[in-house]
């Protein structure tokens, strides 16, 4: 590569960061801190977790907000070339008693 007349050598770097370093811990919430703006909803995050809070009183209503919220978090993973494991991936429905 060539930049002002300056010549330099590409090289690809490969490394990883130790699981449960500071180092990783930092760099995986740089990473992350966008995430909220990919919805529209309240969206909270814990250490590696992420939690969707949606709320309605009509359930049809609930699950196609839900399924909205979902697909924007999904394009949000694509486009930061991330993944979600699903069997790590719970929906819970939480219902008052009235």
């Amino acid at each position: 590569m060539k930049i002002e007349n300056n010549k330099f050598q590409v090289n690809q770097i490969e490394c990883t960061i130790p699981t449960g370093s500071i180092l990783g811990a930092l760099l995986y919430l740089i990473y992350v801190n966008d995430i909220a703006k990919s919805s529209n909803e309240n969206i909270l995050s814990f250490a590696d977790d992420i939690y969707l809070y949606l709320s309605d009183s009509n359930i049809e209503n609930l699950f196609s907000n839900a399924n909205i919220q979902f697909n924007k978090l999904y394009e949000w993973f694509c486009v930061n070339l991330l993944s979600v494991t699903p069997n790590k991936t719970k929906l819970t429905i939480l219902k008052s008693p009235k």
